[in-house]
């Protein structure tokens, strides 16, 4: 599989619900940056996390605007799209269902080696990005 192959592939997995196939395409050492986050973080935490948010919103879709690679390097450009309809798991504590839908741009730059993702860097834009969903959930 080429490294725009295996980023498609992952990026349907997290749409169909299904962790477990999402993760098989990362390696083992995956490292993770978000601004947003105070470190980087590990491939186990973070498909932990994606369990949450898709618990949260069952409907969580991508609408994938371009997907562009260099070499190993994939960079996707994309807005998530989903209803808050159940409870979310954040920092300890529980948001009740807002009911409320988001549209949350993103910039997403995978590195592929060896047919899995090694690294994920997250490159919100500035109206993007976990504090952009905050804000439509009202809590920003």
């Amino acid at each position: 599989m080429t490294p725009i192959d295996i980023v498609k592939a992952t990026i349907a997995a997290i749409e169909a619900h299904d962790i477990a196939a999402a993760s098989a395409y990362a390696a083992d050492t995956l490292t993770v940056t978000d601004p947003n986050l105070p470190r980087p973080v590990g491939k186990e935490f973070f498909f932990a996390q994606m369990a949450v948010m898709l618990a949260a919103f069952p409907d969580w879709r991508y609408d994938v605007h371009a997907i562009t690679a260099d070499g190993e390097r994939v960079t996707v450009e994309l807005t998530a799209i989903a209803t808050h309809t159940a409870p979310l798991q954040m920092g300890g504590m529980t948001l009740p269902p807002t009911g409320k839908q988001v549209n949350v741009p993103d910039r997403f730059i995978f590195t592929v080696q060896d047919e899995r993702i090694v690294e994920l860097q997250v490159d919100s834009p500035p109206d993007g990005g976990a504090p952009s969903m905050m804000r439509q959930l009202g809590l920003g």
